[in-house]
């Protein structure tokens, strides 16, 4: 990697470390731009039509001619909104795809969604953040409101969002669930030792400041704080399945991030 990174590097410009990020190839893999769904008519249709059409994830895929369920994308949806990812499924739906599961003769059995480029998460109160345009100390407060608080964004250039209300009732509980488990782990230690790492980024010199560490720290906690205030009627009613040891004071994340 960092043969390829200087090879037009002046002498003076080479690099001897690097940061490195893990990755992995997924064999099957797809972007949702490319997945055929089945509306409520039996009609297939692209994703990204059916998302502008009915402005909730599709159930339902034809692959193969076989119709199948297709799992995983409201807890994708809830992870975006805990990392603040304003980009998750992204313009053209090519931020995020599927894999097909087939049994062992290869008949198509279901889709799993799979996300992938996260590049746009953290981005706490940024110009492309709707949801953040709802709270006064937001100076982008001005441009495009989401309709209600709890839609989800999906993409920078999207025009529209994924509507709360029009979400099937299994898939607000999938959605409810999913962002209460993380909102359950995500206090302001179990932020702080993500972000720190127990100093292992600063080894030889310094490459995170632990100033920018607080900073991160306090204002994702401060976001979490406010999602959970947008979400706290559905967050109640929804059981985890999980553990709740990590439930701090009378409600969620409310001793930590207050």
């Amino acid at each position: 990697m960092l043969e390829h990174m200087n090879e037009k590097r002046p002498p003076s410009q080479q690099l001897t470390d690097a940061m490195h990020i893990a990755s992995k190839l997924i064999d099957g893999y797809q972007d949702f731009a490319a997945l055929v769904v089945v509306d409520d008519s039996d009609i297939e249709v692209p994703m990204t039509d059916f998302v502008a059409t009915h402005r909730r994830p599709p159930s339902l895929a034809r692959v193969d001619g076989c119709t199948i369920p297709i799992h995983g994308v409201e807890a994708i949806l809830a992870v975006s909104r805990l990392l603040a990812d304003t980009d998750c499924l992204g313009g053209g739906f090519k931020n995020a795809g599927f894999v097909v599961r087939r049994n062992p003769s290869g008949m198509p059995l279901s889709v799993r969604a799979v996300k992938i480029d996260t590049g746009y998460s953290f981005n706490f109160d940024g110009k492309q953040n709707v949801y953040s345009r709802f709270f006064d100390d937001s100076p982008f407060s001005t441009g495009r409101k989401m309709k209600d608080q709890r839609d989800i964004q999906i993409g920078n250039c999207q025009t529209f969002e994924i509507e709360f209300e029009k979400l099937l009732p299994a898939q607000k509980k999938v959605f409810i669930q999913t962002l209460k488990h993380g909102l359950q782990r995500l206090d302001k230690k179990f932020i702080d030792e993500l972000i720190w790492r127990d100093n292992m980024f600063n080894i030889d010199k310094v490459r995170v400041k632990r100033e920018e560490v607080d900073k991160t720290t306090d204002q994702w906690a401060a976001y979490l704080l406010q999602l959970a205030k947008t979400y706290h009627k559905q967050l109640e009613s929804v059981s985890t399945d999980m553990p709740v040891s990590r439930r701090r004071g009378g409600g969620f994340l409310a001793s930590d991030a207050g």
